[in-house]
């Protein structure tokens, strides 16, 4: 055989290589969708109960899928709040301010032991950061 017929051989076949490695590396997995899916009817029990404290204890939770989802969409950042600033671009400008809004009320809710919120406000700031979830998965 030619020479530069075995090099062009050669050459395909790393040429077919990194493709097959370029697929792989693009495909995501996405298990923690359906991990993050079986979660939410337990939490929407709770947002839907009379225990205002389970209603709040929701929030906390839904705030950490959120975050987590974030994560594993490919968001950067080390917290939610640095995950949010990237993911800015990838929500409506109202959708970003209301799951800001759902994030800093999670975040009085654990940290201010002065904070009080109705659970109209609870309610409301849940349903915002889930249909901005749903987007995610």
């Amino acid at each position: 055989m030619d020479i530069t017929i075995i090099l062009y051989i050669i050459g395909g076949l790393l040429l077919l290589i990194l493709i097959v490695f370029a697929i792989r590396a693009t495909k995501k997995d996405e298990s923690w969708k359906s991990d993050v899916k079986l979660k939410l009817p337990k939490l929407d029990k709770d947002m839907n109960s009379n225990n205002f404290t389970l209603m709040k204890s929701a929030l906390i939770e839904l705030d950490k899928l959120f975050s987590y989802s974030l994560k594993m969409s490919g968001f950067k950042g080390n917290t939610m709040g640095e995950r949010l600033k990237s993911a800015k671009n990838y929500f409506s400008r109202d959708t970003y301010n209301l799951i800001w809004q759902a994030h800093k009320v999670r975040n009085s809710l654990v940290h201010d032991v002065n904070y009080n919120v109705n659970q109209s406000e609870v309610k409301k700031n849940y349903k915002n950061m889930r249909s901005a979830l749903m987007k995610l998965l």
